[in-house]
């Protein structure tokens, strides 16, 4: 498994930990350009001022990330996106996407955080150049913090509600006419004026409960918003008070919260699931949701809704993942964790799927409709509209199971918006580490709650259709594509791109004099490309310089030497590595001077009148496609069969 023993200053300034302990500049000082891992630290009995919390224990990080990404996104979101994007055939890319793309991301925020032992904003310093990337999640975080508290809202106003004799959506009030039908079975077992209902012409008192007596929606918001449910409102509160409460310890009281966080959730799963799988019609719903329709796989909205989902539900490119793991000991097995929790994250997608479409299967059956995805309302309203509208079905307590649903859906809100709100609150407290962080957290907890009065109010649905298309999927997808060019391209490989920038500037410089002495003003045209550019174009370039082309001749050829000896160098001591560490009792100068006479009469190959035609070749099936290939089973090998089965 991964242990960061031995890894020296990989682009930080990190002073190697002694055994006894280390000095107070090597404290987590996060004013100060080094960055060190005093969680590296076994024996430390100095106390710095600067110093990092850490997580009591390793369980209480594994719990809290659990807790983050097995969250609203895999119950309330995860079913509906399957729903809209054919049920079985969303699960392939889906899958493909999180092993591919969702697991690297996290693994590789994890890192970051590990490592560098600071929040979103500060670990950018090794570029500081994307230092907004940390501000951009902190501002999209922020956002979502208030977005998710809203939802939590309502959540608890429908756990309150499901206390009733009779669930208050179950049936229709007498306001509201002929247009709605009751949600309720009745005792007949049938539906009234079903055929009405699937048709689109009539509504179900569930709908109907939702958008005129808990959120007094409007039907746009031309004159405003209008101002928030007082009912709303004080379930709200009650929901940062509770975040609050979780927080104001940072991770020594979020990390045992973290245990009922994660685990209770899956206790209420399981009973759902049970039920939901004795239900009439139960199957139908599981095979729409496990069958795919291979046709939609060619289907680039299937794909993208795929790519969202996967960020949405592990809650990567938030900045949150690198949050909690700059928590962690400095060699803390982030690796397992990594796997573990991506996988358990699939699983409980795929779980609650079964259990949503268990349900959805069960209305079918009851409406005596064939075609699954047309029983209920799909997109953001589901969890408040489809879900209810289902539990009022069921024929015995149906209080009860209501109940549990939401008591899920608002410890799982809980869950998320902990970590949500805590990467905000730690990018303010490691930028200020003069201000104490109850403070910070009780002014955060006043901001969000204000900002989330604004989803509560009749108009407020309208926004959160914004901010959860805008915030959670586009912004989120751009911040991970600029979080991966600095960790992967900016901070691995800026020597060599700069090497390859200026190179060039000097040669389309060269092919500018060329275009300019001949008149052309087609730079593209005046030589030509391919593999023989250096040793037909440049040459015939260098010719026509007016002054001294002898030394620009030779510069520049020893200048393709120098280059060439310095690649071969690498490339033929890796295949001398290699015979080495298989054979080792045999002589390095040995393999060393068998190889390079091998190589030399390999090479004579290439300089026969022939042998542009072989080098052709080479070129194209070594150099490019084998290596192409390698590398894809390499990423395999790394990331994926050594994480299962390491």
């Amino acid at each position: 498994m991964l242990d960061f023993h031995g890894i020296e200053n990989p682009g930080y300034n990190i002073p190697t930990p002694s055994s006894t302990g280390v000095s107070s500049s090597s404290s987590c000082d996060y004013n100060k350009k080094k960055v060190t891992p005093q969680n590296d630290v076994e024996n430390n009995t100095e106390t710095t001022t600067a110093k990092r919390d850490n997580w009591g224990n390793d369980i209480e990080f594994l719990m809290s990330c659990i807790a983050l990404s097995v969250g609203l996104g895999n119950v309330w979101r995860f079913p509906f996106i399957a729903l809209e994007n054919g049920g079985g055939a969303f699960l392939i890319p889906y899958i493909i996407t999180l092993l591919l793309v969702g697991r690297p991301i996290y693994y590789l925020e994890m890192i970051l955080g590990q490592f560098s032992s600071r929040g979103s904003v500060k670990v950018f310093e090794y570029a500081p150049i994307m230092k907004g990337i940390g501000y951009g999640q902190a501002i999209l975080t922020f956002f979502i913090a208030t977005y998710y508290s809203s939802l939590m809202a309502l959540t608890l106003h429908y756990l309150v509600d499901s206390f009733y004799p009779t669930l208050p959506w179950s049936y229709c009030r007498e306001e509201w006419g002929d247009q709605c039908i009751d949600s309720k079975i009745k005792t007949d077992g049938t539906l009234r004026e079903v055929a009405n209902f699937t048709g689109g012409v009539k509504k179900t008192s569930a709908e109907f409960y939702f958008v005129n007596i808990v959120l007094h929606e409007k039907a746009n918001i031309d004159d405003g918003i209008g101002t928030p449910n007082w009912r709303l409102a004080i379930t709200l509160a009650v929901s940062w008070l509770v975040i609050g409460g979780i927080i104001i310890k940072g991770i020594k009281s979020s990390g045992k919260a973290s245990y009922f966080l994660a685990i209770f959730p899956y206790v209420i799963m399981l009973v759902l699931l049970v039920r939901s799988l004795t239900l009439p019609g139960a199957f139908d719903g599981v095979l729409f949701f496990l069958t795919p329709q291979w046709d939609r796989l060619l289907d680039a909205k299937v794909w993208y809704a795929a790519v969202t989902q996967v960020f949405f539900s592990l809650t990567v490119c938030y900045g949150i993942i690198l949050m909690y793991a700059s928590f962690n000991r400095f060699r803390q097995n982030i690796y397992r964790d990594c796997n573990i929790v991506t996988s358990l994250d699939t699983c409980t997608s795929l779980l609650s799927g079964i259990v949503i479409f268990g349900i959805l299967g069960n209305l079918a059956h009851v409406s005596n409709n064939p075609d699954i995805k047309s029983v209920v309302k799909s997109g953001p309203g589901l969890a408040f509209i489809s879900y209810p509208d289902a539990i009022a079905k069921f024929e015995a307590v149906p209080q009860i199971f209501s109940a549990l649903f939401f008591l899920m859906m608002f410890i799982l809100g809980v869950g998320s918006n902990v970590g949500v709100i805590s990467s905000v609150i730690t990018v303010i407290c490691d930028g200020f580490p003069a201000i104490k962080r109850w403070i910070v957290v009780c002014v955060m907890v006043v901001i969000c709650y204000c900002f989330g009065l604004m989803y509560i109010t009749p108009g407020g649905q309208f926004i959160m259709n914004y901010i959860d298309f805008y915030a959670v999927t586009l912004v989120a997808i751009v911040l991970g594509i600029f979080e991966l060019i600095a960790a992967s391209w900016i901070y691995v490989t800026s020597l060599d791109t700069c090497t390859s920038l200026l190179s060039g500037i000097v040669i389309f410089g060269i092919l500018g004099n060329l275009a300019h002495v001949s008149n052309n003003p087609d730079i593209k045209s005046v030589v030509k490309s391919g593999p023989g550019l250096a040793f037909i174009s440049y040459p015939d370039a260098i010719a026509k310089f007016e002054a001294v082309p002898q030394i620009f001749s030779a510069l520049f050829f020893l200048m393709m030497f120098i280059l060439g000896v310095g690649s071969n160098v690498g490339v033929i001591s890796s295949v001398i590595t290699v015979i080495c560490d298989g054979f080792p009792a045999i002589k390095r100068w040995i393999v060393v001077c068998v190889m390079v006479v091998i190589c030399y009469c390999f090479g004579l190959m290439y300089i026969t009148p022939g042998g542009q035609f072989i080098m052709n070749y080479i070129d194209f099936y070594a150099v490019t496609l084998v290596a192409i290939v390698l590398g894809i089973f390499e990423l395999i090998a790394a990331s994926w069969i050594y994480g299962k089965f390491g």
